[in-house]
């Protein structure tokens, strides 16, 4: 994610949902930000499997276009927020509440 670095974040990408998980266990991560579209599990379905983890952080979820539907379904599942491009100061804005956030 090239805002987040040039914003000064450090950035760690995941080929898989299952790489991202089994990172969050040796990685303290500030956020997870997690794309509608990854395969299986879903990132709809990710947030149920993991809510009751102490080491997750907050997630939060973007997407292509605006699915109002689906932005609801990700904010009620305990996602922290939901971006739609263009992914500029947006982004780096829900990065900057989520790590005001506690876990």
């Amino acid at each position: 994610m090239g805002i987040l670095t040039k914003a000064a974040y450090d950035t760690l990408a995941c080929a898989s949902m299952e790489e991202g998980l089994a990172l969050t266990g040796v990685t303290d991560f500030m956020a997870l930000v997690i794309d509608v579209a990854v395969a299986p599990p879903s990132a709809t379905d990710l947030r149920a499997t993991t809510h009751l983890r102490a080491d997750m952080p907050v997630m939060i979820m973007t997407a292509g276009h605006s699915e109002v539907g689906t932005a609801v379904a990700a904010l009620r599942d305990g996602y922290h927020d939901f971006i739609t491009p263009p992914f500029d100061e947006r982004l780096i804005q829900a990065i900057e509440r989520a790590s005001e956030t506690p876990r």
